[in-house]
């Protein structure tokens, strides 16, 4: 992952340590394979999501995930 912007704070800068970026890659896969085996979610939302420092993690601290019920309705 090479966000344009924000790459340099995922790599640390001015003294922080970098963040978990394999983590966060890691994530994001995982939410794309989820949509993919779920086709009935129509989107996931994650806001914020925490970086740790390298090795440390990710943490989602809130989620939405919207589906399609049954009668074809958006649920969440």
């Amino acid at each position: 992952m090479r966000p344009r912007q924000g790459a340099p704070l995922l790599r640390g800068m001015r003294g922080e340590a970098a963040c978990d970026v394999a983590a966060l890659a890691t994530t994001v896969q995982r939410i794309g394979s989820l949509l993919a085996a779920q086709p009935e979610i129509q989107e996931i939302d994650l806001n914020p999501v925490t970086v740790y420092d390298a090795g440390e993690g990710v943490l989602a601290l809130d989620a939405l995930i919207v589906t399609n019920a049954p009668n074809g309705r958006k649920t969440s």
